[in-house]
């Protein structure tokens, strides 16, 4: 197999979970393959009640997050990410894809953007519609019906990765954004400090069929170059505060640390479509 991204040739891989990892180790994007292809998701079923459970995650590594805490452990979150769209683009009309049960979209309506979400669980988008009061519907990508410029910023934070075919979904998002208009996004890292120092196979980031589609700063760059967009902001973070809320400052400096020489455990990245 050649690398999609940067079209190198790919050593075999290892297997997880009945699945082929595949690594490009020139540009550092990793996929997953069953019998040479990417198998068909049953998202509903995959985000249903399950998913949004205890908050302690699953033993095979999916996880799962509390909504009875969610608010509390994602707002914090979500404000900075709101902060950071704002460099680039101050208003407008905003589509938050994968919105979960839409913290982002209110912390983006309460920064004053015209924002709504979509996501394929309905237990989430019934959350963020009841207990949120914001404007989310539950459906996949390639069913919703947006026009072409409809939006001024598209965000989707943590589902990338989640795609069966990311190339279809950027193309689609391409469409819907206006010109100029702005594309945010984080991913998984894969060259993140826990792959140098515990090595691939141990990454519970490879998790599929949660996650098919994983990136490096070189790889992510070169696919959306691929599309109408130019990136004007790429870093390395690490932002998972559902699990390191509470951990003590001292504690989080390896992590800090880590995002800034570039061992971040998550990619941030905003894309401008080009005029």
């Amino acid at each position: 197999m050649n690398c999609r991204i940067c079209g190198q040739p790919t050593p075999a891989g290892f297997l997880k979970r009945g699945y082929e990892v595949r690594r490009c180790r020139q540009c550092g994007y990793l996929w997953m393959v069953a019998n040479g292809e990417t198998p068909p998701v049953d998202y509903s079923k995959l985000y249903g009640e399950t998913y949004y459970g205890g908050g302690e995650g699953l033993p095979d590594g999916i996880s799962r997050y509390d909504l009875s805490d969610i608010l509390e452990s994602k707002m914090p979150q979500a404000r900075a990410a709101v902060q950071l769209v704002r460099q680039f683009k101050q208003g407008g009309r905003l589509l938050d894809i994968g919105c979960s049960a839409g913290v982002f979209v209110k912390a983006a309506r309460d920064a004053g953007f015209d924002a709504s979400g979509i996501d394929v669980s309905e237990v989430a988008v019934r959350f963020a519609r009841e207990q949120l009061g914001v404007e989310a519907r539950a459906t996949t990508l390639e069913a919703a019906d947006f026009g072409a410029g409809s939006f001024d910023a598209i965000t989707m934070w943590d589902v990338l990765e989640h795609f069966e075919d990311p190339w279809r979904a950027l193309q689609t998002m391409d469409e819907w954004l206006a010109p100029g208009g702005v594309l945010a996004l984080r991913t998984p890292n894969t060259r993140c400090l826990r792959t140098r120092l515990c090595g691939y196979p141990a990454w519970d980031m490879i998790s599929p069929p949660e996650h098919y589609h994983l990136f490096a700063r070189q790889s992510l760059t070169m696919f959306l170059n691929q599309f109408d967009f130019s990136v004007v902001h790429l870093a390395t973070v690490h932002s998972d505060w559902i699990y390191y809320r509470r951990v003590p400052a001292w504690k989080k400096f390896p992590f800090h640390l880590s995002g800034a020489v570039g061992w971040g455990g998550d990619l941030v990245a905003i894309a401008r479509r080009h005029v």
